[in-house]
């Protein structure tokens, strides 16, 4: 049963994903990719959050921790994306902003997991 939930959560995720890098591409262009570092920033709060939540003041139940640390934010969240992006700007010469790209989501998304796990233990 674990699985349906990891697969439920991760098609879901997935489906997240794919809507807010379009919807940020169509917004800024895609001569940057702006989606994936939104997920990546969003996905890494958001992980953040309910790490703090779980660990001082949930029990999480396993299914939850299954559809949504495991599935949801495992499809949500891009890294494999963010490498192919930089991999794609480096191969067209762009190495300034595939060095911004590799800075904002490696600094961005660790200041937004810090950050909100404060936050969300704080409150």
């Amino acid at each position: 049963m674990k699985y349906l939930f990891i697969f439920l959560g991760g098609g879901l995720g997935s489906v997240t994903r794919f809507f807010l890098s379009d919807l940020m591409n169509r917004i800024f262009g895609n001569h940057f990719p702006h989606g994936t570092l939104a997920v990546n920033v969003i996905g890494s709060c958001v992980i953040g959050i309910l790490f703090a939540l779980n660990e001082h003041r949930l029990e999480t139940i396993p299914v939850f921790r299954q559809l949504v640390f495991i599935g949801f934010l495992g499809g949500f969240t891009t890294f494999s994306s963010f490498s192919l992006d930089t991999l794609t700007l480096f191969l067209q010469a762009k190495f300034l902003p595939a060095l911004l790209n590799v800075f904002l989501n490696l600094s961005l998304s660790l200041l937004a997991v810090s950050v909100s796990y404060m936050i969300a233990k704080w409150l």
